[in-house]
């Protein structure tokens, strides 16, 4: 949809795999972390913004908190967690770009102060964070720097967003105010080819 939007910037969309590019090329199982990659020009070339998608359908209300971000997948892999993941993706292309957990489900407010309060004091927290601060090195395999870097990469936005219903008659009003065709026609083509995209054998197509 950003695509057809003339004031979106996204030039690009790559859903389930990233783009085939240089930056991309070896990152191996880091790129499973991002669900959908988008794509903008900038003077210095391509920006690349990562999101990975978490919708609930049964509890829209649970908030996201550092127990949950943190909370590894599998207990042999210390950095399988939600955010484990995504540092080692923006780790492996060089914390390049920025990234997002979009969600029908809300962050937690005291997460969301300590994000601002951990970049304010950028590598030097504060020593009722110290503990914190330690655990986010460990939980995201960076160092002390990487974990500044990786929080002012983070797009917060992402969070309590629109129910898929909601997002569905945004996209039934826009596309009519973009076409003169019928707006379900194209929104429904436009959720089979997205479908057709997220399956495995599409996973290199452009």
């Amino acid at each position: 949809l950003r695509l057809l939007d003339a004031k979106e910037d996204v030039a690009g969309i790559k859903v389930e795999g990233l783009p085939r590019d240089e930056i991309h090329a070896e990152l191996d199982e880091h790129g499973q972390a991002a669900d959908i990659v988008l794509i903008r020009p900038t003077p210095k070339g391509l920006s690349h913004s990562y999101l990975q998608l978490k919708h609930s359908a049964s509890h829209p209300e649970e908030n996201w908190t550092w127990s949950r971000l943190l909370t590894r997948r599998a207990k042999t892999k210390p950095l399988s967690s939600v955010l484990g993941k995504l540092a080692g993706l923006l780790k492996a292309v060089k914390f390049e770009g920025n990234f997002s957990i979009v969600t029908n489900q809300p962050i937690s407010a005291s997460v969301a102060m300590d994000i601002e309060r951990l970049i304010r004091s950028d590598i030097k927290p504060a020593v009722t964070d110290v503990d914190l601060f330690s655990k986010l090195k460990k939980g995201l395999g960076l160092t002390s720097r990487q974990v500044v870097t990786f929080l002012k990469a983070w797009d917060l936005t992402g969070f309590a967003s629109a129910s898929r219903l909601m997002m569905e008659s945004e996209v039934i009003q826009r596309l009519a105010s973009m076409a003169d065709a019928d707006a379900r026609d194209d929104s429904n083509l436009l959720q089979k080819r997205v479908a057709t995209l997220m399956l495995p054998e599409s996973t290199n197509d452009p």
